[in-house]
């Protein structure tokens, strides 16, 4: 009886154990549920948060001064307070730290900023950027900003070192002019499953400032809107692993090393292996120090600069290891080999044990293309910047695998540096210079299918990646933003986003919001004309009813505002938009899937080619096709050519040119308008003017004149070229053309 109850006693305490147990990994499972839960509540990007940073005079003057001793440091000030309200929740942490950021975008937030000083300035930069840091003054202006929680409180008040418990920082950044193109980015990543990017939203701005070398009274300043970001350490690495997100592809722990990276390709091409550790300026691999050294009086004395491509963010203390395994890392990637073709199997599977190795190879990939897709090529491949790498080591269940996680994504959406950097083509996005770790990557050719399919599924229509979503996104942020985007307490001379500007670069300009030029169908057809071949497609319909050739033309581009159709490499139809206040208005006959050419030859062959150009000059070319007419009224052909000069300022012509279809001339009691058309061009293509001569004019000449009088040149020296055309209009399929002169062949004449 008594083993009975021992036993039953035995089981009761193992049953409890392991309820106690299960009970625990509930409660740890929704405590990461939680901590993600408040991230994503923190940085939705739906809603716009405030932010107020209260600080004494005597710690902003010190700020300010701390960036014109040396503007890279990375010291902080003392802050009373940070107060972050969102949705009816506040967080309020006590004793901040707060300092500047930012590499090339760094400026001091009052007075005169000497950046040039401290060679901010690039020789290469625009001048005219910076002109405002030669004009001193006491204004205040947006900067970057990072606030360090817990940085002055007592070591013993653990709940002032976090907020909400997750966050060690926020770091603010001013915003672009579409407010929210990095935002906008990461919220694109993580909605496709690249969970290792950071969150982001938008948040206002208050700075009050207590006057304490007055009278403490409180001067309070609106610094308009911001985004806030987070951070990439070891507290969001901690939030993304799989006991905190139970994501079964996420890394095991936040105990490996972390590694920003920033103007470093990886490879090493003295001997393959990784740098050595340096103390000098922007070399090798450490562990970054930069900061004003202050003297016995808290005045600055000197500056630490220790700045290197490499800098590990995590296990700072075991720097030797971290190396050592970053080494390998890249003796491996830079002693890949290179196939010779892609029957090259040997090389091609060294290379994909090698990613496989090393990486989740398909989230590699995935993470890869949408940054592609983002147009950010102030990356790895293009710019070798802007991006960490994580290695899940540290523990005895580590994946012990590399994550590349993005970064920094302000330059995208057509603000690139190859702007616009979605048309460059996907598979060749780097600049020319060695980049192993994704031209080996696309050396396989499973894996470069792989990345073409990811790239052509994230933005097919049915994706997240079209204009209804997209645009939707933009609209609401700029009815979100719009009212607090002018803050009157700032000087923006240079600095700041005073409205929301719905195109993402100027001049050039793609939109965010525009249906008519809008990058997301843009992208779209950059993607399928790379992958697919020529993505505008013609082809030839046999029709009786229609005599000459009929011509179906499929995947217009949305863009499109003039259309030039060749045949025999000779211009012999235009559509033209509109123009109103400057602006052209696309004619919905550019659309037209169908066109019809009825000056041919019954049975004669022809080459024939169609290409669209948007408001810009963007050209959307198709592949050149043979055709044979079917029917027509006769070729279409110049009889006899006019010579031209100038008399007295005057364009003249000896001549009428003479017009021939067929074996008849043209009629002009014929239904459709026919005239000759002069188009005059400055050579530097300043000046432009289309000019309708009429029918058949008793003086065919050109005395220089627009056609609302006003003179085409401006001064004595302006050379000229010009087209002459005639032209053949009817309501249906736009203008057929007979090219008379060219402008290859009219450059150099002057009016005046």
């Amino acid at each position: 009886m008594k083993k009975r109850i021992s036993l039953v006693f035995s089981l009761l305490s193992i049953f409890t154990v392991l309820l106690f147990a299960t009970s625990q990994k509930k409660n740890k499972a929704s405590a990461g549920e939680d901590t993600n839960k408040t991230l994503d509540f923190i940085f939705n990007n739906q809603t716009l948060g405030e932010t107020t940073i209260t600080i004494k005079r005597s710690e902003w003057e010190k700020l300010c001064d701390n960036y014109r001793f040396f503007y890279k440091n990375e010291n902080s000030v003392h802050a009373e307070s940070y107060v972050y309200k969102k949705d009816g929740k506040t967080w309020t942490m006590k004793d901040v730290g707060l300092r500047l950021r930012g590499n090339t975008s760094r400026y001091v937030p009052q007075g005169t900023d000497n950046g040039r000083k401290q060679e901010q300035k690039n020789a290469s930069w625009n001048p005219e950027y910076y002109d405002y840091a030669e004009k001193p003054n006491d204004d205040y202006r947006q900067s970057h900003f990072k606030i360090s929680f817990g940085e002055f409180s007592d070591e013993k008040d653990k709940s002032n070192k976090f907020l909400a418990g997750c966050l060690k920082g926020i770091p603010l950044k001013r915003l672009d002019q579409s407010c929210g193109r990095e935002i906008f980015c990461y919220d694109l990543f993580r909605k496709n499953g690249i969970w290792t990017a950071p969150r982001a939203s938008h948040t206002r701005v208050t700075i009050n400032i207590i006057e304490d070398k007055k009278d403490n009274s409180v001067t309070k300043l609106n610094f308009g809107v911001y985004e806030m970001f987070e951070e990439i350490n070891k507290q969001s690495l901690k939030s993304r692993t799989q006991k905190e997100t139970n994501n079964k592809n996420a890394w095991k722990n936040n105990k490996g090393n972390l590694w920003k990276c920033g103007f470093y390709d990886l490879p090493n091409v003295k001997n393959r292996d990784a740098p050595a550790l340096t103390d000098s300026s922007g070399e090798g691999m450490g562990v970054e120090e930069v900061k004003i050294v202050f003297n016995t009086n808290g005045k600055p004395e000197s500056k630490i600069w220790k700045h290197y491509p490499l800098d590990l963010k995590t296990n700072k203390k075991e720097f030797d290891a971290a190396k050592k395994e970053f080494c390998s890392f890249i003796k491996e990637l830079n002693t890949l080999p290179v196939p010779s073709d892609d029957s090259d199997k040997k090389a091609i599977n060294e290379i994909k044990a090698f990613y496989e190795k090393w990486f989740d190879v398909d989230f590699f990939i995935k993470t890869y293309a949408i940054n592609i897709i983002c147009g950010m090529d102030d990356d790895y491949w293009n710019n070798t910047n802007n991006y960490y790498l994580y290695f899940d080591t540290g523990s005895e269940d580590a994946t012990n695998k590399l994550y590349f996680i993005p970064f920094d994504y302000d330059n995208t959406l057509g603000c690139s540096i190859s702007e616009p950097g979605f048309k460059q083509n996907p598979l060749e996005w780097g600049r020319g210079q060695n980049r192993p770790l994704i031209d080996r990557l696309l050396s396989v050719p499973e894996y470069k299918e792989k990345f073409k399919n990811y790239l052509l599924d994230l933005t097919s229509e049915k994706s997240l990646w079209n204009y209804k979503r997209c645009s939707g996104i933009f609209n609401s942020w700029k009815k979100m933003l719009s009212p607090y985007l002018n803050s009157p307490d700032l000087n923006f001379t240079g600095l700041g986003v005073q409205s929301f500007e719905d195109y993402t670069w100027r001049p050039g300009g793609y939109s965010v919001i525009n249906k008519k030029n809008n990058i997301y169908d843009a992208t779209r057809e950059s993607i399928k004309k790379w992958f697919t071949g020529n993505y505008l497609q013609i082809k030839q319909i046999k029709d009786e009813s229609h005599s000459g050739i009929k011509l179906e033309i499929k995947n217009i581009p949305s863009d499109a505002v003039t259309r030039h159709i060749f045949l025999n490499d000779k211009l012999v139809n235009e559509i033209s938009p509109d123009w109103k206040n400057g602006k052209a208005v696309a004619s919905q006959k550019i659309l037209n899937t169908e066109f019809v050419y009825p000056y041919t030859t019954d049975g004669k062959a022809y080459k024939l080619k169609v290409v669209y150009l948007n408001r810009w000059y963007g050209v959307s070319e198709s592949a050149e096709i043979n055709v044979t007419a079917s029917g027509g009224q006769g070729d279409f052909y110049l009889r006899n050519k006019p010579s031209y000069k100038i008399t007295n300022g005057v364009l003249k012509f000896n001549q009428l040119p003479v017009i021939q279809i067929g074996s008849d001339k043209p009629s002009a009691e014929n239904n459709w308008e026919k005239y000759y058309v002069i188009e005059i061009q400055s050579v530097g293509w300043q000046y432009q003017s289309w000019n309708y001569l009429g029918f058949s004019p008793d003086n065919f000449d050109f005395n220089g004149k627009k056609e609302d009088g006003t003179d085409i040149v401006s001064t004595k020296n302006d050379t000229l070229m010009f087209n002459l055309y005639y032209v053949v209009s009817n309501d249906t399929f736009g203008n057929y053309r007979l090219v008379i002169y060219e402008y290859e062949e009219t450059k150099g004449f002057k009016i005046n």
